[in-house]
């Protein structure tokens, strides 16, 4: 209750017991400097005959008025802090809260996802959302994997899902539900088969040039639990903290359901930098050792969620933003003393690009022709066979290569050159049908101009070689 509400309750109940003392017949007299109270009922010099009719209407009048300002000013009073009302002078503004489509996780599998995020920094999420409340148009993105882009498994509880949708749209309905006002834009920067090494040097490309006001970050099925993907999760985080538009990140862990998972990796970005984590792979392993649901309810292949496996997903993101929402109006925004801190893990991949097939002057083709016949990558050089023999000029300090691995046997074992230095012996055959395959191959302090050749393997029996770009930074 302000305190201007305060005030007027209480001169509300004042002129009350006013009122009623009066009704009841009560005077106050004064003399010789005493005061004095005088029964009414014992005075011979006032009989009850002489108090009109008018008198006793007006009081009552007054009594009844008295108690309806007091009756509405109690209806207006907010009853506590979890009714989300916002409190401005005399007046009492109530949020609107839309609940989560779906109800499939537990508390217990809730409050599990969680665990991470109790330290987390919200104040740039919060302002996300007070931008949209102020009419502004916002962009929301997300970067990660073949669970981003929309890759589910089936599973067996599926049919229990009466809207089935992939999580990311979950999640761009959850702020096109609150704000249906503004203009949002979506970007959903998932590709399969990728690590958080190439989502690092496509980021800008693919989502960050569009300045982004939020990212959700997921790639730890993609990732491993070592150093290479440590670097290039923390870094890519880094890239997009550093924005000059300040936008929020969200980290999303998912895992396997055997609980596979480069989680405890990226933990450390998420504690260093302190963003919200929600787990919907602690979530899983929770109800699943509950007994509520088994591990083919939740994906048919073991990797990707099944259509409820993303309802769930779509269900913590909703649930937790509508935490945040409810108290947004308390989170003081503290982005003019916040200062992104030093990189814990080496190197310097601020400048970090995918540089595509179209992107590359070829000084030499050998018996690479442009073009794959991959969808997302497909600005690449492709050799049926031969010896390869292709030759970029690129400037640098860390270069990756990036190519595809397929599950037939006629993929190449190929090397690759740095100046005429040999650098790295690359396998583009795997026991998968295929994967957007990624490896980092020289590294320095100095960017500098180089030129990058690669050739098929003498020992290699296969012939087949698929580059869809150099990792630049």
């Amino acid at each position: 209750m302000s305190h201007k509400l305060q005030q007027t309750v209480i001169y509300i109940v004042l002129a009350l017991l006013s009122v009623m003392l009066t009704a009841c017949g009560e005077q106050y007299t004064s003399g010789n400097g005493t005061a004095e109270w005088a029964d009414a009922s014992a005075s011979s010099a006032v009989s009850s005959d002489a108090i009109s009719d008018n008198t006793v209407s007006e009081d009552e009048a007054r009594l009844e008025e008295a108690e309806k300002i007091l009756t509405d000013l109690k209806e207006d009073i907010p009853e506590s802090v979890s009714d989300a009302q916002a409190v401005s002078g005399d007046t009492v503004e109530k949020k609107r809260f839309i609940p989560q489509p779906t109800h499939f996780i537990t508390d217990a599998g809730y409050s599990a996802a969680l665990s991470y995020t109790k330290d987390a920094d919200l104040h740039r999420l919060a302002s996300v959302m007070k931008k949209a409340e102020r009419g502004e148009d916002l962009t929301i993105g997300l970067i990660g994997g073949s669970i981003t882009q929309g890759v589910a498994a089936e599973g067996r509880l599926d049919k229990k899902v009466e809207d089935p949708q992939y999580y990311a749209n979950i999640f761009f309905d959850w702020w096109k539900s609150y704000y249906p006002d503004i203009s949002i834009k979506n970007v959903n920067a998932g590709i399969a088969g990728t690590d958080s090494y190439l989502g690092l040097h496509r980021a800008y490309e693919d989502l960050l040039h569009e300045k982004p006001d939020l990212v959700v970050v997921e790639y730890s099925v993609n990732d491993k639990n070592d150093l290479v993907h440590e670097k290039s999760y923390e870094h890519l985080v880094r890239n997009i903290l550093s924005m000059e538009n300040s936008p929020a990140v969200i980290l999303l862990f998912m895992a396997e359901t055997d609980g596979t998972s480069a989680m405890i990796t990226h933990k450390k970005t998420g504690d260093y930098y302190r963003l919200p984590m929600l787990s919907y792979a602690d979530a899983m392993k929770r109800m699943m050792a509950d007994g509520r649901y088994s591990a083919g309810d939740l994906s048919g292949d073991r990797l990707h969620p099944s259509v409820m496996g993303h309802a769930m997903i779509g269900e913590l993101l909703w649930r937790y933003l509508n935490e945040v929402y409810e108290n947004a109006d308390l989170i003081t925004d503290t982005e003019d003393t916040w200062e992104l801190p030093k990189a814990f893990t080496p190197g310097n991949y601020d400048r970090a690009r995918f540089l595509h097939g179209d992107e590359l002057y070829a000084e030499q083709k050998g018996s690479f022709t442009y073009g794959t016949d991959n969808w997302a990558f497909k600005e690449g050089y492709t050799s049926l066979a031969g010896n390869g023999g292709i030759s970029f000029k690129a400037e640098f300090a860390n270069l990756g290569i990036s190519y595809i691995q397929r599950g037939r046997a006629d993929m190449a074992l190929f090397d690759v050159y740095v100046d005429g230095v040999y650098k790295a012996t690359l396998n583009g055959r795997t026991r998968v049908e295929l994967v957007a395959a990624d490896v980092e191959i020289y590294t320095s302090d100095k960017r500098a101009e180089h030129t990058v050749t690669i050739y098929r393997n003498p020992a290699s029996y296969g012939g087949r070689i698929e580059i869809t770009g150099l990792l630049t930074s």
